[in-house]
């Protein structure tokens, strides 16, 4: 973890493991951690130059976190439930499209049984596979 000083707040800044897809700057309240942006892991070091730059207009200190997939789906379920629900029957073909390309990617190309189990679920559920 890099520890970044501004001049009047910082920014702690985790480093990015392989297994990571996305990143989150938060910063914690009274009322607990709120997320001020998501960004893909492809753009870490865009989401750290943005947190150094509001840490000295915020009142608490900058977290840079990146986040595994799974991760970032059991914190967001209700609104990526939600944008699913707002999707036409063609976006919802080509939703389904994809994650099912990829589902057979991760089951042909891992290394890791547990990856290739959950991969298998994901397909059974999208009744891509019996």
């Amino acid at each position: 973890m890099s520890v970044i000083h501004t001049k009047r707040n910082m920014v702690a800044a985790y480093e990015p493991l392989p297994e990571d897809l996305f990143v989150e700057v938060r910063i914690g309240t009274p009322s607990g951690r709120r997320v001020l942006l998501t960004k893909k892991i492809a753009e870490y070091e865009t989401a750290v130059t943005w947190a150094r730059e509001m840490a000295d207009v915020m009142e608490h200190h900058i977290e840079v976190v990146p986040v595994t997939g799974p991760e970032y789906m059991h914190r967001n379920r209700s609104s990526i439930a939600h944008f699913m629900a707002t999707l036409t029957d063609q976006e919802h073909g080509e939703v389904r499209s994809i994650l099912v390309t990829a589902m057979g990617d991760l089951m042909r190309d891992s290394d890791d049984p547990e990856i290739r189990r959950e991969a298998h679920g994901v397909l059974r559920q999208l009744r891509a596979i019996e």
